[in-house]
């Protein structure tokens, strides 16, 4: 809509000062929108835990709001397309260049094994719905991840520890095929605490 109305010469014609308060004004509004929609993601999270699509709804509020910023710009010091379409490109990947740096398994599995969210700990998502990078905290932290799900459910649920043991057998015997071509950090994590586990 903000292309439309600033395309072209208007973008320079004396007279479009009205406009253009209704243009900061609609964005303003989206602006508005997308913070209520953080807000409630984050008392979503603070109720149900953390997850990939609620972490994912924040990454795609963070660019709605830098693109609403961009075009804020573009009016305000009159810039073309190219330079709308340019910024919008850069800040998009920034944010997927700095989420890249997040182990958003560790994260996830951390605030929703220590945080003390409403609803009940989500054992088999943690267990059997995210990737191996986790493993090694399941273990770390299995007696605190028992204890929430039996006050919630009042039982203790043997399956989880088994499923992360028959995990960690697999993964393990993974290891053993592997070269060093392999290597990667979270597995490396994986298996030190392992071996530090058995040590002791």
């Amino acid at each position: 809509v903000s292309l439309f109305f600033f395309r072209k010469n208007i973008n320079f014609l004396t007279g479009n000062k009205f406009i253009k308060k209704l243009s900061y004004l609609w964005l303003a509004q989206n602006a508005v929108l997308a913070l209520s929609v953080f807000a409630r993601n984050i008392h979503y999270i603070e109720y149900f835990g953390l997850a990939y699509k609620r972490i994912g709804v924040i990454v795609f509020l963070l660019m709605v709001l830098s693109g609403l910023f961009s075009v804020y710009y573009k009016i305000a010091f009159k810039k073309n397309f190219r330079f709308l379409i340019n910024k919008n490109v850069w800040s998009v990947f920034v944010i997927l260049f700095i989420a890249s740096f997040i182990n958003w398994d560790i994260l996830i599995s951390k605030y929703n094994i220590h945080s003390e969210t409403h609803s009940h700990l989500d054992v088999q998502f943690l267990s059997k719905k995210m990737t191996d990078k986790n493993l090694y905290l399941l273990f770390e932290n299995k007696d605190l991840i028992l204890a929430k799900r039996n006050q919630s459910h009042g039982y203790q649920d043997q399956r989880f520890v088994e499923n992360i043991e028959k995990t960690r057998d697999r993964f393990l015997k993974e290891q053993e095929q592997y070269s060093w071509l392999s290597w990667n950090y979270a597995d490396y994590k994986n298996k030190q605490a392992f071996s530090s586990m058995e040590s002791n």
